[in-house]
């Protein structure tokens, strides 16, 4: 896996050694970049279940201002912490935060941050999707303009009844599916 565009294009980057990680592929890393390519510029972007922080780390290449990475698991952080030294970024540009996806996401509404771009990769077919949506919305932490991506599975499907945001996009990988909700 590697950085595909920008600033730290190439960069081949640390994958965690466990069978159940699923990384995004460069096929769909590309698509999902080509549809944010206008705004990820000077963005405050959220890399939420952000594993080996491969997205993240496209956003910054690509010239994302800041980017809060949040993941649970220990070793997920120890691989993250070793591409972000392989990309030598200063540690203005990037958190890192290990939390469950709720409480960091009410740790942002706390510290009032909002987000620009929030990218989610939970595990697929766990449940996340809905509980995602849900916080998001009631915590009120999208910018005005601002954007809610949710790669799951096809397979996965969500509540119609969502107050705040409205499903623009949606493009289809094999299995994979990523969901693009914006404010109403």
């Amino acid at each position: 896996m590697r950085i595909i565009s920008g600033k730290f294009k190439k960069t081949n980057l640390y994958l965690p050694k466990k069978i159940n990680f699923r990384p995004t592929s460069d096929f769909i890393k590309e698509g999902l970049f080509s549809s944010i390519q206008n705004i990820v510029n000077d963005s405050i972007f959220l890399d939420l279940f952000s594993g080996s922080g491969s997205i993240g780390l496209e956003a910054l290449s690509r010239g994302a201002n800041i980017v809060y990475f949040v993941d649970i698991n220990y070793s997920s952080i120890k691989i993250l912490e070793k591409n972000l030294k392989l990309v030598d970024i200063s540690p203005e540009n990037y958190t890192i935060t290990k939390k469950d996806f709720k409480k960091a996401l009410f740790y942002f509404y706390n510290k009032k941050i909002k987000f620009d771009i929030i990218f989610a990769d939970p595990p697929y077919n766990k449940g996340f999707l809905e509980k995602i949506i849900e916080n998001v919305e009631k915590l009120d932490i999208l910018k005005e303009k601002g954007i809610l991506i949710i790669e799951h599975s096809k397979r996965e499907n969500f509540n119609s009844d969502i107050k705040e945001l409205v499903l623009y996009k949606i493009l289809e990988y094999g299995d994979t599916r990523l969901s693009f909700f914006k404010r109403r």
